[in-house]
């Protein structure tokens, strides 16, 4: 579009040109990011409900099973976003807007795993002791994490070698988050609620 513009102008200035390209730029600015690898301010304003719903799990646990909870529930999602973006600047992945779902299908996987273990370290507490307890949670939070970070995986690998160019960086980014969520949960967080 931007060449016929230009092909079409017999009196050509310098001036004219920049706003040639002006008008390009904004007319295509979400096609421009996605191909140059950035995210535009626009799409993450529209990230807010996410971020919102992030909030509330964590005030949810805050509630639910007190300030270490709550705490840990909103710290995970934290903690899995900087790994997965720093393996991803170590790799020069691209961050588009096909980034920004999978980052936050980390986190919620995260999410979930704290307060799945949350609950059931409430719900073991009752019937022994502490240290039983922990056991017992951690146990059980290794075989199950580990299943959902297989099952996830294998379907996002399927996504990543079937799916089109634009699937590739969600599918790679969330193979990624899967694994960081997995390897958080399963190593730090029983060892953060046990101090």
């Amino acid at each position: 579009v931007c060449y016929k513009l230009v092909k079409n102008d017999n009196d050509l200035t310098p001036a004219k040109f920049h706003k040639y390209v002006e008008k390009c730029a904004i007319e295509f600015e979400e096609e421009l990011a996605s191909i140059t690898g950035s995210v535009n301010k626009s799409y993450l304003i529209s990230l807010w409900p996410a971020a919102l719903v992030l909030v509330l799990l964590a005030a949810y646990a805050f509630i639910k099973f007190g300030v270490r909870g709550g705490v840990l529930t909103f710290v995970m999602p934290v903690a899995v976003l900087a790994c997965v973006i720093g393996i991803m600047s170590i790799f020069n992945i691209p961050i588009t807007n096909f980034t920004m779902p999978a980052l936050l299908l980390a986190a919620v996987v995260g999410i979930i795993e704290v307060i799945a273990y949350l609950f059931e370290l409430k719900q073991q507490a009752k019937r022994v002791t502490v240290e039983e307890a922990y056991f017992a949670c951690t146990k059980k939070l290794v075989i199950v994490a580990a299943a959902v970070a297989v099952v996830l995986a294998v379907v996002l690998s399927l996504v990543f070698i079937l799916g089109a160019d634009l699937l590739k960086n969600f599918a790679l980014t969330a193979i990624i988050g899967v694994a960081a969520s997995y390897l958080l949960t399963v190593f730090v967080l029983p060892a953060f609620l046990k101090k």
